[in-house]
Parts: C-alpha cells; sequence; structure tokens
C-alpha cells in the first residue's frame, strides 16, 4: 500500500532527515542559534514534550496544497532516497534549536506543518494555518510525543520442523487523515522474531493497519485454487488499531493453520447470477470462495451455473473474520474476474444475493452518471452517443494508472472530433484529482468523477455498474454505445498501449482522418509544460506512486 519548488501552490511544512546536509566529516551537523529572521520570512518554532531533543541536521519541508499528495506520498519508504536534494526543504533553515525560517512562496495563503523525521517522529501534520495565527512573526506549534508499536508473533506449540514456514515478516500502513479507507504503507520488517517483540517507537498518533505474515519454507506443497494456488506456509494476519500520542500498543499474532473446511457452519445461500440483459447466466462457469481472514480465498463452489441462474449453497457459515480488509466473507468469481462479494446481514436461514456478469464485448455500455471535476456538473455516458468513446477508469495514486493518462492527455486532439476521451477518476473526491492534473500539466482533456463511494473505489455506482473488479480499467465504446473492447489500458498488461487500440478500432469501423499531433507529444498551442519542479528537483514520488486503498475487491492491478 503505497502513497506519495516550492514554486506553486500553497504552504505546507514538513520535517524530514536531510542526509545530504551532513557535513563531509560525517559529524552531525549543529543548528545555529538565535541566527536572525530575514526579510519575507516566517519564523517557527516546535514546542517539544518533556524529554524530546530536536534531532541535528533535520530541517522542516515546505510545499503547496496543491502538492500536498506528492509529499505525503514521499514519505513511503520507497520514495525516500538518502543523498538526493530534497525539493520540499528548500525554502526552509535553521535558526535555533527546534526553531527555522521559512520563506512562504504564496504569503497570505494557508499552510501546513507536519514531521517526517524517521527515528525521531513520523507522519504528524498540522493545518492549515493561517496568516492570522502567526504571532509577532512566530508560528508555535506543539509536537506530541511519537508512539510505539510492539509487535509479536506466536507460533504457537508446533516443532519448527513441523511448520509450513520458516520466517515471519510485517508489513505496516498509515491511515490518511480525513480519507475512510486510504492509506500510506510506512514499514516492512522481514524478520520479525518469535523471542522478543518488534518495536516501531517513531510513530505519530494516527489509525495504523498491521500486517503479520509468514514466509513458506522452500519447496512447500501449495494447494489448486479457482484463481490462485493455496499456501499452507503464507499465514496473513491483520490488525487495526489507533495509537494515541505516547502511547505503546501491543499487537500479538498467533499463527493458525489452514483449514479448508473453515467456511461451515449453519446457514444457506441462493446465489442468483445473471446475465446483462437479465437472462439466467445458466451454464457460465463460477467459483465462489470464502475469505478466512489468513491464507485468502477458500473454495466453496466451482462449476457451471445451473439452468435456474442459482446456486444453492448450504451448510455455510455467517461468521466474518474481524481482522481482515475484505468487504464480505464471500465472493463471486468468473474466471479470473471478481463480480462482487456477499455476507449475510439477516438473521433468517437462508438469504438471497444476486449479481449480473461485467458487461463485456457486444454488450450496451450502461448509461452511468459524469460529474465534471472542473464544475461539478452531471452528464451521462449515453449523451456521447454518435462517437467513439474511450472510458478509463483510474485514481491518482494507482502506479499503474499513470503511463496510460498521460498518453491519453496527450492525444487529446489526435483523432479531433471522432472521438471523444472520458478520464473518470474513482478518487475519494475530486480535488484530489484537480491537484494531480495540475501538478502533471495534464489539461488537455475533460476529467470526470465516479461519485462518492463506501468501503472502496469499487464501490462508486460507476465503478458497480461496470462491475469492476479492478482499477485501471479501460472501455471503448462504439458510437452506437455498445462496447467494443474492454481490458487494462497499459501495453506491458494487455499488450497494446491505449492510443494504439484506439487506433486499431478506428481503422475496424472506417477510414483514419487526419491527425493533429503524434502519440508522444500534447496537442499544439494547449500548454503541454508540467508544472511541477524541473528535473534537477525531481521529487522521488515520480518514481512510485502508490498509495494502498482497501477496496471492495481489487483497487489497482499491478502488471
Amino acid at each position: 500500500m503505497q502513497r506519495f519548488a516550492v514554486a506553486l501552490g500553497l504552504i505546507v511544512a514538513v520535517c524530514h532527515s536531510m542526509s545530504s546536509a551532513a557535513p563531509p566529516d560525517g559529524s552531525r551537523a549543529v543548528a545555529l542559534r538565535h541566527e536572525p529572521v530575514q526579510a519575507g520570512e516566517l519564523r517557527m518554532r516546535f514546542r517539544l514534550p518533556e524529554g524530546m531533543t530536536w534531532p541535528a541536521g533535520v530541517l522542516p519541508e515546505v510545499y503547496g496544497e496543491d502538492l500536498r499528495d506528492r509529499a505525503q506520498l514521499s514519505w513511503q519508504p520507497m520514495n525516500r532516497h538518502d543523498g538526493e536534494p530534497d525539493p520540499y526543504s528548500g525554502g526552509v533553515r535553521s535558526i535555533g534549536p527546534a526553531e527555522f525560517a521559512v520563506r512562504l512562496s504564496t504569503p497570505g495563503q494557508p499552510f501546513y506543518v507536519a514531521v517526517f523525521a524517521p527515528g525521531f517522529l513520523r507522519f504528524f501534520e498540522r493545518g492549515p494555518f493561517k496568516m492570522s495565527d502567526v504571532k509577532k512573526g512566530l508560528l508555535e506549534i506543539a509536537l506530541e510525543k511519537p508512539g510505539l508499536l510492539e509487535v509479536r508473533f506466536d507460533a504457537g506449540n508446533g516443532k519448527p520442523e513441523s511448520l509450513p514456514f520458516d520466517r515471519q515478516w510485517i508489513n505496516a500502513f498509515r491511515k490518511e487523515r480525513g480519507t475512510r479507507n486510504s492509506y500510506f504503507w510506512l514499514y516492512q520488517h522481514h524478520a520479525i522474531p518469535q523471542s522478543a517483540p518488534l518495536r516501531i517507537a517513531d510513530l505519530a498518533a494516527g489509525e495504523y493497519r498491521v500486517m503479520v505474515a509468514t514466509h513458506a519454507k522452500p519447496g512447500a506443497q501449495s494447494i489448486p485454487g479457482p484463481q490462485t494456488p493455496i499456501r499452507p506456509g503464507e499465514f496473513r494476519d491483520f490488525h487495526e488499531l489507533t495509537l494515541v500520542a505516547g502511547q505503546t500498543r501491543r499487537v500479538d499474532s498467533r499463527y493458525a493453520p489452514l483449514d479448508l473446511q473453515i467456511f461451515r457452519g449453519h446457514r444457506t445461500a441462493v446465489v442468483q447470477i445473471t446475465k446483462p440483459d437479465g437472462k439466467p447466466a445458466s451454464g457460465v462457469d463460477v467459483s465462489i470462495a470464502y475469505f478466512d481472514g489468513h491464507y485468502g480465498r477458500i473454495p466453496v463452489f466451482v462449476g457451471p451455473v445451473p439452468q435456474s441462474g442459482e446456486i444453492l449453497l448450504e451448510g455455510i457459515t455467517d461468521r466474518v473474520p474481524e481482522n481482515s480488509w475484505s468487504y464480505g466473507g464471500y465472493s463471486v468469481w468468473v474466471g479470473q474476474r471478481a463480480i462482487g462479494q456477499f455476507r449475510f446481514k439477516s438473521r433468517f436461514d437462508a438469504e438471497s444475493f444476486a449479481f449480473v456478469l461485467p458487461p463485456d464485448v457486444d454488450d450496451l455500455a450502461p448509461d452511468i452518471d459524469l460529474v465534471s471535476v472542473a464544475s461539478g456538473k452531471h452528464a451521462r455516458l449515453s449523451s456521447l452517443r454518435g462517437k467513439l468513446v474511450c472510458l478509463d477508469f483510474w485514481v491518482t495514486w494507482c502506479e499503474y494508472c499513470q503511463e496510460p493518462m498521460r498518453d491519453l492527455d496527450r492525444a487529446a486532439d489526435r483523432w479531433k472530433d471522432r472521438v471523444t476521451i472520458v478520464p473518470l477518476s474513482a478518487d475519494e473526491d475530486p480535488g484530489r484529482v484537480t491537484r494531480h492534473l495540475k501538478e502533471r500539466g495534464w489539461n488537455h482533456l475533460e476529467h470526470y468523477w465516479t461519485g462518492p463511494w463506501t468501503s472502496g473505489p469499487l464501490d462508486s455506482a460507476a465503478a458497480k455498474a461496470f462491475v469492476l473488479d479492478v482499477i485501471p480499467t479501460t472501455f471503448i465504446i462504439g458510437p452506437d454505445g455498445r462496447i467494443l473492447w474492454r481490458g487494462h489500458p497499459l501495453a506491458r498488461v494487455s499488450g497494446k498501449e491505449i492510443v494504439e487500440r484506439i487506433e486499431e478500432t478506428l481503422n475496424s469501423h472506417g477510414a483514419m482522418p487526419p491527425r493533429s499531433s503524434s502519440a508522444g507529444e500534447a496537442p499544439k498551442g494547449r500548454g503541454a509544460a508540467s508544472s511541477i519542479a524541473p528535473r534537477s528537483r525531481r521529487t522521488p514520488v515520480d518514481r512510485v506512486l502508490n498509495r494502498c486503498c482497501s477496496g471492495r475487491l481489487t483497487s489497482c492491478a499491478a502488471p
């Protein structure tokens, strides 16, 4: 789970360890005391809790609201590279212990203050601040004491040689403030000891998720499954917790062996599966799996849909694992594509659950609502009939969405009025989309939003109408509203770049019109230059953009 100069936007200060600023002899830098503040600078002072000392060599970063996503994504371990220039701390200098002079790029506008210094305090953020919060040129910020996570793993009473795994590891995530299910990947450790806890001692208060897992022994046997093999040596245990400033929270994980009958119980489910036209999906091969919370999908049913379109599941449980990222106990699959999940909601012995096969080639595209990111105005997909439509579901934090979206932006005028490109973001709010587009200079297309969702991006009305199991997913829709192609927009997944696929579709439906620009360049005269910092100050976030979002099924597909 993954998220990711001061020339643009509002201001945020983020504390960041500056290894490149260390003296050449390797000694630690000593902050200057009482250095005067220069004209145009703001003085910022951190009030530290008793017993805490501001580390030498640590500087706050400064960046605008429109760059906030990128700054936060840069906190992820894979985006931090010691020795590289820090693009977010150029306007900040130390003038004393825990005191800094900050030159605001946009004086008078709100700004944030955050601290990210591994080993000291990570993920601390305050704001937005206004100039009215600055008293006599000084902004004082109370720093909080870091919290501590203790993670323990108990392998049980089994002898090491009888266990199917040879070591245990941990992944930890921090929930993004103000979101429902968006997380930053913060930590991975590959060797949790069984004799002592693993400690993470520099975390700001907030909500966290911890996954403790085991690594299968070499040569360990797997059990075939409908989609992926089940591996008895790959145990997973999920924990959610809220960490208070200065608090120590303990996470206890106890190994449980694989149980292929764990879905057994006393309930009955009637699973109804229909085609997009409403007819029973008789004869279609379907698999239904139970998510046990530790090993993944345990097969419950594998076979064709009966003539009636109903699958009867008797003697199954209504239990849903507490510590899992699954939003339903059971998932329904057609081949490698998930079409939905269900769990029991009533106290009756039997419940019915209805699912529709995903609309595919030759089916009419669902007439979804499109919300303009720029204006908030609503339109219907059916209003675009008469042209070829490229509908691309994406999210700003998905690494595998970026390249196709860049290419579509560059090809905005490529086909003149024969193709309408509809980028449809499933982000939690359209404001994030606006900031993301501005950062990258993607301003050649009208962008749309799927609207709000509950548990994840795949729960939006538009995503459910198209029965998405993964983002990104792209549809090419003909002038008559029928789907001509459905798949992943990334060439190394689907075999062709999305621009090439659109051209291929146009060629098969008539002669190509003259092109106004090449696939590799933005439309002329429409400002193709990016608004982000020049290459010399390129942020590591340009490399990895993923943030974890615990969606309804799979929220981002990796090649």
